[in-house]
């Protein structure tokens, strides 16, 4: 017989709750190192697989679960009946999640959550929740992006998301720039318009994202655009993340805007010299490590050069 032929057998509360306990602290961990502008991807595997067995058993265990009303209580609740080998159960569990995907709040945090690490086979309740629920649209494409899931690509027209407000634009390009399947010509109209020389109609945030996307498939004639955008940008960390994207490009042309970086805020021009990694770049950061005001933060980032 299938040992998940009985889906669920009775256990002791305390043995549960133990249970629970673990997944809630473990939950917690994982997302305060997902939160972290560094983390180690081999620390959040671990986690993720350890909090996997905890809700395995779980899904398996008949006893009277605590109320959830926090996003942690929530995230095990819902993923423990995700992974459920019940159908039924699996149902319940992603009719319940939507729900609080349209209620938000730390509740719809942690249904979301789940959701992300659990997705579900079929695809179409979230597909309904986006057609219904306009204002969900932002937030469903960065769980599709979260969960791998590949959604129509009508989804992604222009013409579907002209109009439509900025962040759900984002949201859409930043999910279209993981999805090695989509093409490049998704990304040119959000930043070719910096090539005239005009003011973008496009926000720096959505160049950023376009440009992303074009660079990792491998388009060649993007550096013009990315510097007229960092020209453009007032906003300091659009500004920055523009400037990662010239970094990560090894643009030899900002290298004179990274050096004024080290100066004004050594820890970002630091980082962004170290991720540029020109012999151009390594030489200013082996000279800021002989200013006393930038040799703390020349120091901190030398380790993205020389691991």
């Amino acid at each position: 017989m299938n040992q998940d032929t009985k889906i669920t057998a009775p256990v002791s509360s305390t043995f549960a709750q133990s249970h629970w306990d673990c997944a809630i602290a473990l939950f917690r961990q994982r997302q305060s190192l997902l939160a972290a502008s560094e983390m180690d991807a081999a620390v959040v595997a671990r986690i993720e697989m350890t909090l996997r067995v905890h809700l395995h058993v779980l899904a398996r265990s008949d006893w009277t679960e605590p109320q959830a009303d926090k996003a942690a209580q929530v995230f095990v609740s819902l993923a423990h009946r995700l992974s459920s080998p019940d159908p039924e159960m699996r149902q319940e569990g992603m009719a319940r999640a939507c729900a609080l995907l349209i209620e938000g709040g730390e509740m719809g945090q942690g249904a979301f959550a789940a959701l992300a690490l659990l997705p579900p086979e079929d695809n179409a309740r979230l597909l309904d929740l986006y057609r219904d629920h306009d204002g969900l649209r932002a937030l469903l494409f960065d769980l599709w992006r979260e969960q791998g899931r590949r959604v129509p690509t009508g989804l992604l027209n222009r013409a579907e998301l002209q109009g439509r407000d900025e962040a759900l634009q984002e949201a859409a390009l930043a999910y279209a720039a993981s999805r090695p399947e989509i093409g490049v010509a998704v990304f040119h109209p959000y930043y070719r318009g910096r090539l005239s020389g005009s003011v973008s109609r496009c926000s720096g945030r959505l160049t950023a994202h376009a440009l992303w996307g074009a660079l990792v498939r491998g388009e060649q004639d993007v550096s013009p655009a990315l510097r007229r955008a960092v020209e453009q940008e007032a906003d300091p960390q659009t500004r920055f993340a523009l400037l990662r994207l010239a970094a990560l490009k090894a643009d030899r042309e900002v290298l004179p805007v990274l050096r004024r970086l080290l100066t004004e805020r050594p820890a970002q021009g630091a980082r962004l010299l170290a991720l540029h990694g020109s012999v151009e770049a390594v030489d200013m950061l082996v000279e800021a490590l002989f200013d006393p005001v930038t040799m703390d933060a020349a120091a901190r980032a030398w380790p993205w050069i020389s691991a």
